[in-house]
């Protein structure tokens, strides 16, 4: 059982915040989407040496004081065995609180890598955020993005990056 509590990074998508951790020089549409960081507490439980869950509650994602009124609540399903992992996130919380609208937001995340031995990599992102609105239609954005890593020597490393978009509201693009 693990207690974090404070500011710390997301743990939606497969890019990491830290430039030194992510391998591509660029960040992915969905990367850019955020969230970045939360500002709160998270408790991780260990179910056993492949499973594991998170609970958390939060402030305002990407925001370290909470300018809209509730937390947000964010889940995670873990795991890892051998050179395989995948993660299911979820987060949901209000995004906009202003007279006449109010907007909540769900997200559900999954991220997957394989390793194949120690020089090739397969990483896997797929993502999608539904925006309630109080008075007014719904709006929503999806996308996924594969990344392949191959480690020429232990201190040098080539990755690619595919991805795809699809925002037919144009809530982000």
């Amino acid at each position: 059982l693990t207690f974090t509590v404070g500011n710390f990074s997301t743990y939606v998508g497969y890019e990491l915040i830290n430039p030194g951790e992510n391998i591509h020089y660029s960040t992915s549409y969905l990367f850019s989407n955020g969230p970045f960081f939360h500002n709160g507490l998270k408790v991780d439980y260990a179910i056993s040496e492949s499973f594991s869950l998170m609970l958390g509650i939060f402030n305002d994602t990407d925001n370290k004081l909470e300018e809209v009124q509730g937390k947000h609540i964010g889940t995670q399903i873990a795991f890892t065995k051998n050179s395989f992992s995948v993660f299911i996130n979820y987060l949901t919380g209000v995004d906009v609180d202003l007279p006449g609208t109010t907007v909540r937001g769900h997200q559900i995340d999954l991220t997957s890598t394989k390793d194949f031995g120690n020089r090739f990599s397969l990483g896997l992102n797929v993502s999608r955020k539904v925006n309630q609105q109080q008075d007014g239609p719904d709006t929503d954005w999806f996308g996924t993005a594969v990344y392949a890593q191959f480690r020429v020597k232990d201190f040098l490393a080539l990755g690619i990056r595919g991805e795809y978009m699809n925002d037919p509201d144009g809530v982000i693009m």
